[in-house]
């Protein structure tokens, strides 16, 4: 009985004394044995809390890089506006260029220290713009151009169990990221000559070997020209001389084809003075035309028989004047005198066929109407009125067969004196000669400057033995430089692409001569680059004003370099955002995980205070009833 009551007195002890710890500590669960599945969901909880606390530790340090380079761009951005408003003025200049450009000189100068500084930045003594390399500077800086010497490494920040984020930005990104190849888009306006392919031609789209119509319209005689037979033309001599023997051929021998000076077809009307029924009114007299406002003619004879007029003022050609000049006569019953070409086609006749003639004579009504003198019709019908030549212009129009042929030979539509064709916009391809360059006109060649990170080099493009542009493209290509020259996608120029990532590339004149200006190669391909190009231009003493083109592909370039600033800026902002956003999620998460930790650890006071004075109660109760129950006596000892 005393074990039994011992026991239950000690088991009664322990939960109170477990209670008294629950009460002191506010927690229902110290060790495993209190709760063995609310133990495990109590490290859960405080394991994502240190989680969240390692992500928000992880957002702190991102946010303070992000900032920097938050701030790093701004001030960038503001070097790159200063740098545009300077290659403006300059651009602009009025002034005596030797006088003020010094001072231009200087804040290029200044910028470009400035923005090589702005990328050494360090942050708790690691550089910012080196990726891993944070103890190497990122950039190896020569005299015209800088080498990205960093990594590629990024730095990924876990920022919730699901997103990584990169935070780092490098010098290639900022400085050396790669505008358009220089000379992407050039024009050096390659000439057409009798050599030129067809398929060549409209940017090398080629033209629609087919046909067309060719019309004078002053003799309504059409001609049908076809470049498709006997064989397909292929050169543009081909089609030139097939349209003139094909017109020659068809009886149109006043009109003939050439190679323009426009790189062009022209078609070339020589005036025949030959009229039909179909010349229009419009085109007589030199293309002045005939007064047809009111538009009549008197006819009268001698004896007074005949007075009457010709009303002409609904013709349209010359086929109308004859109709209405033969219908008003038979309506005045005049006989036998009719009104018709001349033997020549230059102009009218009226014969009288009477055998006496009528003695009938053609006249303006008063002296301010021209009709008959225009038509060239004033004057006796004895027995013949020979009308005086009505000189029409020349009048062809050139319309189209299936395809479109006319049209990409640039010469459909209608002309008078000559048809200048549209450009034919002939292709560059590796084969031809620099002598078609401009219009075929050629261009003067010397030496180009291009500058590769730290190393630069000089080509001669002026050797007399390059003679096609796949020469010139050889030439640069063998310069010992990571730079490949090649057509441009436009197929009108040359372009050179820096093929080195991490370094800075420009290409300009040597001295006083302007080939890379002349070859649409002037320039940079990056920011960084643009600048030591703006700063060589202005150092040099052998020119008043740069080159207007010049001067555009800087601008050009520096605008470029301000867009991609502009990105890297919204991105990083972007970022920051981002990064915010992340830490709110994560802080209202915390709360959710810290209040589901509060339901497996902590008690509930008022309850313990009531399970406490409850166990309290039946301890105290226990020890006298067992104080009565077990009374040890004399006795007990004695036995």
């Amino acid at each position: 009985v005393a074990n039994q009551s011992l026991f239950n007195l000690q088991r009664s002890l322990s939960s109170f004394l477990r209670l008294q710890q629950q009460m002191t500590t506010g927690r229902i669960v110290s060790r495993p044995s209190d709760d063995p599945i609310g133990i495990q969901r109590d490290l859960e909880y405080r394991t994502e809390i240190a989680r969240i606390e390692q992500f928000q530790m992880n957002i702190s340090l991102g946010s303070n890089l992000l900032g920097r380079y938050e701030n790093n761009l701004s001030d960038l951005n503001d070097l790159a506006s200063q740098a545009f408003e300077i290659a403006v003025a300059v651009a602009n200049e009025t002034n005596d260029a030797e006088n003020i450009r010094p001072a231009y000189l200087g804040e290029i100068e200044s910028s470009i220290d400035r923005i090589l500084q702005i990328i050494a930045t360090e942050l708790d003594s690691r550089r910012i713009y080196s990726g891993h390399r944070t103890d190497t500077s990122p950039l190896q800086i020569g005299s015209s151009g800088v080498t990205y010497v960093g990594d590629d490494g990024a730095l990924n920040v876990e920022v919730d169990r699901t997103t990584t984020i990169q935070m780092n930005i490098t010098a290639r990104d900022v400085l050396l990221k790669q505008f358009d190849p220089v000379g992407s888009v050039a024009d050096l306006n390659v000439g057409v000559d009798s050599l030129s392919l067809l398929a060549e031609l409209r940017n090398g789209v080629g033209i629609d070997i087919g046909g067309f119509t060719v019309t004078n319209n002053n003799l309504g005689l059409s001609v049908g020209i076809d470049l498709s037979v006997p064989t397909p033309a292929v050169t543009l001599s081909d089609a030139v001389t097939r349209i003139s023997t094909q017109l020659t051929s068809g009886g149109i021998t006043s009109l003939t084809a050439a190679i323009g000076p426009d790189n062009n077809i022209v078609l070339t009307a020589a005036p025949n003075g030959l009229i039909s029924n179909n010349t229009a009114i419009g085109n007589l007299n030199g293309g002045t035309g005939v007064d047809l406002q009111p538009g009549v003619i008197r006819v009268q004879d001698g004896s007074g028989a005949f007075d009457f007029t010709i009303d002409l003022s609904g013709a349209a050609n010359i086929g109308d004047v004859i109709t209405a000049i033969n219908a008003g006569l038979a309506a005045n019953g005049v006989n036998n005198v009719t009104a018709s070409l001349n033997a020549g086609s230059t102009g009218l006749d009226i014969t009288d066929s009477n055998g006496v003639p009528l003695g009938l004579s053609f006249s303006d009504v008063t002296s301010d109407d021209f009709t008959a003198q225009q038509l060239g019709l004033r004057g006796p019908v004895d027995p013949v009125l020979n009308g005086t030549d009505l000189k029409p212009k020349s009048d062809f129009t050139i319309t189209e067969g299936a395809g479109q042929t006319a049209s990409d030979l640039g010469i459909a539509g209608s002309f008078s004196v000559n048809m200048a064709g549209a450009e034919l916009d002939a292709i560059m391809t590796t084969d031809t000669p620099l002598s078609r360059l401009n219009n075929s006109n050629g261009l003067a060649l010397g030496t180009i400057q291009m500058t590769q990170g730290l190393i630069t080099r000089t080509v001669d493009l002026g050797d007399p033995a390059l003679v096609t542009i796949g020469d010139v493209i050889n030439a640069i290509n063998s310069s010992g430089l990571n730079v490949t020259a090649s057509i441009n996608a436009g197929r009108t120029g040359i372009q050179v692409v820096n093929n080195s990532l991490n370094d800075s590339f420009l290409l300009e004149n040597t001295g006083s001569t302007s080939t890379a200006t002349t070859l649409g190669i002037y320039g940079s391909s990056d920011f960084i680059g643009t600048l030591y190009l703006f700063r060589n231009e202005l150092q040099r003493p052998d020119q008043e004003s740069i080159n207007a083109d010049d001067m555009k592909a800087i601008m050009g370039a520096i605008k470029s370099g301000m867009e991609k600033l502009l990105i890297l800026r919204g991105n990083t902002g972007s970022k920051q955002r981002r990064l915010d956003a992340t830490s709110d999620q994560l802080a209202i998460g915390e709360l959710e995980v810290i209040k589901l930790l509060s339901e497996v650890e902590d008690a509930d006071i008022a309850e313990l205070v009531t399970r406490l004075a409850t166990h309290e109660n039946n301890f105290r109760a226990a020890l006298i009833a067992m104080s009565r129950i077990i009374q040890p006596s004399l006795m007990d000892f004695l036995r």
